[in-house]
C-alpha cells in the first residue's frame, strides 16, 4: 500500500486521493459499508495502461469486518474500472 502515501507527484507513482463518499452502514457494526471516490494524479501508469498525463478518476464501494482491536480484518471492494478504461482510450465491450 506504499505506492498510496505517495506524495511525490514528480516520480511517476502518481498522487492518490481517496475521498470517503457516505457510510452505507453504521460505522462500528460489522461489516462496514461505504462509498469512496479515487483520483489518481500524475501517474504515469494506470494498471499497466500509459496515462499520458491524465487524471484517473473512479468511485467504488468497499466492505471491511474489523476485529475486536479495530484493525480491518477482510475487505472487498468493487470500483468502476469501465470510466478510466475509457478516459484512457481502451475498448470496452458493450454487453448489451
Amino acid at each position: 500500500f506504499v505506492r498510496y502515501a505517495n506524495k511525490d507527484p514528480e516520480n511517476g507513482v502518481g498522487i492518490h486521493t481517496f475521498t470517503l463518499a457516505e457510510f452505507l452502514s453504521e460505522p462500528g457494526q460489522n461489516p462496514v459499508v461505504y462509498r469512496w471516490k479515487w483520483v489518481l494524479e500524475h501517474a504515469a501508469e494506470f494498471l499497466g495502461v500509459p496515462t499520458n498525463g491524465k487524471t484517473i478518476v473512479t468511485t467504488g464501494v468497499s466492505i471491511d469486518w474489523f476485529d475486536d482491536e479495530g484493525k480491518v480484518v477482510r475487505e472487498v471492494a468493487y470500483w468502476d474500472f469501465v470510466k478510466p478504461a475509457l478516459d484512457l482510450g481502451l475498448p470496452v465491450m458493450n454487453s448489451h
